[in-house]
C-alpha cells in the first residue's frame, strides 16, 4: 500500500552556502538575489555597547522582531546596519515622521498605463516597505 506525505505550509528554505557568528549565535549569509544587493549596507565599523548583538541575532535565529528603543544617535541603525552587512541581507528604512502614511508601509492601489488594447489605465497594487522587505529577505527599519 502506498503511502502519501501531507503537504507543509512550512515555507523550506534552502541549506545556506555560509554562516556566520555574531554575539555568539551563528546564522545563515542569506544568498540576496541580484535585484536587491543594493539595499546589503556596506561594512559597518560598530562597536557593541551591550547585549544588543546577542538580542538582535537570537531575535533573527528565531525569526521574530525586536524592538530597539534609544535617544538620537546611540547607534540603533548602526547596529542593525552592521548586521545585515554580515548576513548579506537588503536593509529597508522607513521614517515614521508624521505624514508617512499606510501606502508607504503596506502599498496602495495605484492606476498604471494599461497593457491591454482599448483601456487608458489599470489598477496595479504598489508594494510598500514592508512587502517589499517580506519578499527580498530583507530587514526592515521603522
Amino acid at each position: 500500500m502506498a503511502t502519501r506525505k501531507a503537504a507543509s505550509n512550512v515555507t523550506q528554505f534552502p541549506t545556506p552556502a555560509q554562516t556566520v557568528g555574531i554575539g555568539g549565535i551563528t546564522l545563515p549569509v542569506y544568498d540576496c538575489p541580484p535585484e536587491w544587493q543594493f539595499l546589503v549596507p556596506p561594512e559597518e565599523s560598530y562597536e557593541p555597547q551591550g547585549h544588543e548583538l546577542q538580542a538582535l541575532a537570537a531575535s533573527a535565529k528565531n525569526h521574530e522582531a525586536l524592538l530597539l528603543m534609544g535617544p538620537t544617535g546611540i547607534g540603533k541603525n548602526a547596529l542593525v546596519r552592521d548586521f545585515c552587512h554580515k548576513t548579506n541581507r537588503p536593509m529597508f528604512l522607513l521614517s515614521m515622521a508624521e505624514g508617512t502614511g499606510i501606502d508607504q508601509f503596506i502599498g496602495s492601489m495605484l492606476p498604471v498605463p494599461s497593457k491591454e488594447a482599448g483601456q487608458d489605465f489599470a489598477i496595479e497594487f504598489r508594494k510598500g516597505a514592508l512587502p517589499l522587505a517580506m519578499l527580498a529577505g530583507g530587514v526592515l527599519v521603522l
